[in-house]
């Protein structure tokens, strides 16, 4: 059996201009919650009920917290952020969408 093999990529390393395009709320149906993330100069920050949390970026328009959420960013026809879906364990494809 062949064994399993992650790709590797380069990490993304997007400039305090281009982490603008990610700040804002952005309502879950699901769960009834608004996240807001805000801007920190070189990264974005999430304040979250527990307290503010910085995301890191991993590759263009997905990012992770310290703890392993994972939040993929979509977009709309003319390329601005319109939500994103996080993943957290076993719960996946939650959807945000931007407000």
């Amino acid at each position: 059996e062949e064994p399993f093999r992650l790709k590797s990529f380069d990490r993304a390393a997007p400039s305090a201009e281009e982490l603008l395009a990610y700040v804002g709320s952005y309502y879950s149906d699901d769960l009834d919650y608004v996240l807001v993330l805000r801007s920190s100069g070189e990264t974005i920050v999430a304040d979250r009920r527990s307290g503010k949390e910085p995301i890191g970026p991993l590759q263009k328009d997905m990012f992770t917290t310290d703890d392993g959420v994972v939040l993929i960013f979509e977009r709309n026809a003319d390329g601005g952020v319109s939500g994103f879906r996080l993943h957290a364990g076993r719960v996946r494809n939650v959807k945000f969408v931007r407000q």
